[in-house]
């Protein structure tokens, strides 16, 4: 289960696996019980397994997966850690509902500590200290992301066990520490609710006027159900689809096998097509894939000439808004033809030249 969550998302997961390492070795220190490490042994060798079976049946060697995987996230988490910015805003008031949340339990806790004679050894503590590292291990990395917030979800979840830490003191459900909790939950839960999923209030949309969004299915048929509106066209949304149609329109008409660059992930459903882009994600600042002056560039431009090759590519398109360095930067000039399109549609029609067809 670690395996997958590491292959779903390799942060926050890779902090949860640390700390239920710790967790477990502590266990083992204090109990004298090692049971635990035959089972972490063999799943471990189950799993390397399972991936040397994928990565062989895939055609992705282990050097490729180790760099692209591992090393590669581990330079943008140290450039991250180096351009970290603390303020109190940033670290206590963002998250104030959560620490509010966990202040009863972390309180009794501490309180047990220092009452119960080897209150370290029970479960209890043991329970304390799973929650307690899950919680700041997310709050870490929601500080080092440049993603949407998502750990609101940590509030009912420590609510409730705070409350359940709160019964050693067998108060009445009437108790006002009970009530004022409950309201908190209610109203941090509803507030984050209506912000994040009924209004969307994510950075890049934190402004946008839902109410001008478009039907999807004037895209394509397979998007029906959807509303549509983006940041780039936050004021007319109709814009936008005329310019992807448009898009649609010279992409569907060019039979040759194409490399297209986009932040459109569905180009390749509504095309029915594979569209060999070297990235899910194709943004400029160097968290997608490696740009120039990383140590890994070479790599990178190697891997994408390899696409080209390998799958005999024949004409590449980029999208604005990707940046055209993705193409500059990784082929030389000598070896395409560019061409605008459209609007956003920019054309690159390969040529023979050493550096794709040696």
């Amino acid at each position: 289960m670690f395996g997958f969550a590491f292959f779903s998302k390799l942060v926050p997961s890779s902090y949860a696996i640390i700390s239920a390492i710790l967790i477990l070795i502590y266990f083992s220190v204090l109990k004298k019980k090692f049971y635990w490490i035959k089972y972490s042994f063999f799943g471990s060798i189950l799993f390397i397994l399972l991936l040397l079976i994928v990565g062989k049946l895939q055609g992705i060697s282990l050097s490729s997966f180790l760099e692209q995987y591992i090393f590669f996230p581990k330079t943008i988490g140290e450039q991250r850690v180096d351009e970290f910015n603390f303020t109190l805003r940033g670290i206590i008031g963002h998250y104030k509902f959560i620490y509010i949340a966990f202040i009863p339990l972390f309180y009794v806790n501490i309180k047990k500590i220092f009452s119960i004679k080897n209150y370290f050894k029970e479960k209890d503590f043991f329970y304390f200290l799973c929650l307690f590292l899950f919680t700041f291990s997310l709050i870490f990395h929601q500080l080092l992301t440049k993603n949407q917030t998502f750990i609101f979800f940590l509030i009912p979840i420590l609510t409730a066990f705070s409350h359940i830490s709160l019964r050693v003191y067998k108060l009445n459900l009437t108790n006002p520490a009970y009530i004022v909790m409950v309201i908190l939950c209610l109203f941090a839960t509803s507030k984050y609710h209506i912000r994040f999923n009924e209004e969307r209030k994510f950075h890049e949309l934190n402004y946008v006027n839902f109410e001008l969004s478009s039907n999807s299915n004037k895209i394509d048929k397979k998007l029906s159900g959807l509303n549509w509106i983006t940041p780039y066209f936050k004021g007319n949304p109709d814009e936008e689809i005329n310019l992807i149609n448009d898009v649609t329109f010279y992409l569907k008409k060019d039979p040759r096998n194409k490399m297209v660059m986009t932040h459109y992930l569905f180009f390749s459903v509504i095309l029915d097509q594979k569209i060999f882009s070297p990235s899910r994600w194709i943004l400029q600042d160097g968290t997608t894939h490696p740009l120039k002056g990383s140590k890994y560039f070479s790599s990178y431009k190697n891997f994408f000439i390899n696409i080209i090759k390998t799958n005999s590519i024949e004409v590449i398109y980029v999208i604005d808004p990707v940046a055209k360095s993705n193409v500059y930067d990784y082929i030389s000039k000598n070896c395409y033809h560019e061409k605008q399109m459209t609007k956003i549609l920019y054309q690159y029609e390969l040529r023979t030249c050493n550096e794709i067809n040696n």
